[in-house]
């Protein structure tokens, strides 16, 4: 269905407009007649037509997991980083590794959905994440200890038996290790120091692929690395609060020098970091804004949400004063790329000049409360005006299809 869709789109007329605006840099452009149910669609459509990738940005994360799972395969969700500005309960990793995988691999994805405050939320600057990233290959020569602290000052946490997303485990010249981007875990066998083989292995049968890898490129197991600077400036920051924060200040040093790392270092990157955003791993990409005026005001209202959650806990010195920027205004994520902008929503735009206008001519239809004679009567209309239709059913499709027979309409 979603392939019928993306051939229809880029057959239209207004489709090879776009495009055109686009060749010629008429960029920022807005672009109307799209209705949501077929935005992920269009997205798909543009970023098979191109060849730089398309990130989309959306006002929520629902909306953008939505549109990712309408693409299949053909699309990445960058999930949102829930902050916490104190230390809670363990919480689960899942969004992270997900969010790792997709930085790892952003100049080979093409098309990507995130939400504007996965936009919004500073992240590792590109790089220091690539200088965490390390390459394992066939036939070269490692030191082990300096290999098994290369993995723990990358997140990696040591186990028994590797079973989740970010554990190794070392059984004499067997070393396994489960990738934070990867579906399963590798065994990678020594022989002395030099790699024997590299293979992706079932965590239940504990059986190994047949086919060996030649080599596979580590990420990092957490969105925060320590480094030598990195761990040095955050130590100097925390012994120079005052004497109120001595019970939380001890509590973090205790992580730092124990793991390596503390829970709550991403709300810390500002001391430790140069500022950046996920934008900045797609240098290349066009960034597609569901409704730019929307987002814009869904940004400011999670900063506000933000900065009055860090005002109470600042008072109660429960937070620390640089933890406020681990949010960015959208303006300055938005810095720069006016040239690669493009907006989907309404002609009349407060706070977006755009140089180009294109109207697709996709029209949805209004609700009709399981009364299929309304939408027969709908559909029969729409195709005497020219009109392709498309029906987006879900599980229901077989049975919507069935109906509408009865009514002399043939949709498979």
């Amino acid at each position: 269905m979603s392939r019928n869709i993306i051939e229809v789109l880029r057959q239209g007329t207004a489709f090879g407009e776009l495009m055109q605006c686009i060749s010629e840099k008429k960029l920022p452009l807005t672009v109307t007649g799209v209705s949501a149910n077929a935005r992920p669609y269009f997205a798909e459509a543009l970023a098979q037509a191109g060849e730089k990738t398309i990130v989309f940005v959306c006002s929520t994360e629902q909306a953008a997991r939505d549109y990712a799972a309408a693409c299949g395969e053909g699309a990445v969700l960058f999930p949102d980083n829930d902050l916490s500005l104190r230390s809670v309960e363990a919480k689960g990793r899942e969004g992270e590794m997900e969010r790792i995988r997709v930085l790892k691999n952003a100049n080979r994805e093409k098309l990507a959905f995130m939400s504007v405050r996965a936009a919004i939320t500073r992240v590792l600057p590109k790089n220091a994440f690539n200088a965490a990233c390390f390459e394992l290959r066939a036939a070269s020569r490692y030191d082990m200890r300096e290999l098994l602290q290369n993995l723990v000052a990358s997140g990696y946490e040591r186990a028994g038996t590797v079973y989740s997303k970010g554990e190794f485990a070392k059984r004499g010249e067997i070393l396994d290790i489960f990738p934070s981007d990867s579906a399963s875990p590798i065994r990678i066998t020594f022989f002395d120091d030099e790699i024997e083989s590299i293979r992706h292995f079932d965590t239940e049968t504990q059986k190994s692929a047949s086919k060996p890898l030649k080599s596979y490129t580590l990420p990092p197991a957490t969105e925060v690395i320590l480094t030598e600077e990195a761990r040095a400036g955050i130590l100097s920051y925390l012994k120079a609060q005052p004497p109120e924060y001595e019970r939380v200040v001890g509590d973090i040093i205790y992580e730092i020098e124990e793991y390596s790392s503390f829970e709550i270092a991403d709300t810390f990157l500002s001391v430790m970091y140069s500022v950046a955003s996920v934008f900045d791993y797609f240098p290349d990409a066009y960034f597609m804004f569901d409704d730019f005026d929307r987002i814009n005001a869904e940004a400011d209202r999670i900063i506000t949400e933000f900065h009055d959650q860090h005002a109470r806990l600042l008072a109660s010195k429960e937070a620390f004063p640089e933890q406020k920027d681990s949010l960015l205004r959208f303006a300055a994520v938005c810095g720069g790329i006016d040239g690669r902008l493009i907006d989907i929503g309404d002609y009349t735009k407060g706070g977006l000049r755009t140089t180009c206008e294109v109207d697709m001519g996709i029209r949805s239809a209004a609700g009709f409360s399981g009364r299929f004679e309304l939408l027969a009567n709908s559909v029969k209309e729409r195709m005497e005006h020219g009109f392709k239709v498309y029906l987006f059913a879900g599980d229901r499709a077989e049975g919507l299809s069935s109906a509408l027979d009865d009514f002399d309409l043939n949709a498979p």
